[in-house]
C-alpha cells in the first residue's frame, strides 16, 4: 500500500547572506568595470570618427584646389588654342606655328606652351 513519509522535506541548499551580498558585489563591480570599457571605447570611437572627419576635409580642399588647378588651365589651353586658331585662319600664320601648339599638346606643357607664347608674341607685332 501506500507509505506516507512525514519527515520534514529538505531544502535546498541555502548560501548564507553573505555570500549573495559578495556575489551582488562582484557582479556589480564587474557591471561598472564593463560600462567603464565601454565609455572609454565609445570615447575613442568619437575621436576616431572626429580625426576620420578632418582629414577628409583636409584631403577634401586638396582635392578641390587640384580640380581648380586643372581647371584654370585647361581655360588657358582653351584660350590660347582659341589665339592660335584665329591666328592661324585669319592672319594666315606661318607653318611654324601650327607647329608649336601641336608640340604644345603632345606632352610638355610647360616650355611649349611659352615657345608658343613667344611665337605668337612675335607674330603679334
Amino acid at each position: 500500500m501506500f507509505r506516507l513519509d512525514l519527515r520534514a522535506p529538505r531544502a535546498p541548499a541555502r548560501r548564507d547572506d553573505a555570500t549573495d551580498w559578495n556575489i551582488a558585489i562582484a557582479r556589480a563591480q564587474t557591471a561598472v568595470s564593463s560600462g567603464a570599457q565601454l565609455e572609454a571605447a565609445f570615447d575613442q570611437l568619437e575621436q576616431d570618427v572626429k580625426s576620420f572627419v578632418e582629414q577628409t576635409k583636409a584631403q577634401s580642399a586638396q582635392l578641390l584646389q587640384a580640380i581648380q588647378t586643372v581647371r584654370s588651365s585647361a581655360a588657358a589651353q582653351a584660350q590660347l588654342y582659341e589665339q592660335v586658331e584665329s591666328d592661324y585662319y585669319e592672319d594666315d600664320a606661318p607653318q611654324q606655328l601650327a607647329d608649336l601648339y601641336n608640340e604644345a599638346n603632345s606632352g610638355d606643357y610647360d616650355s611649349d606652351l611659352d615657345d608658343l607664347a613667344e611665337a605668337l608674341e612675335n607674330l603679334t607685332g
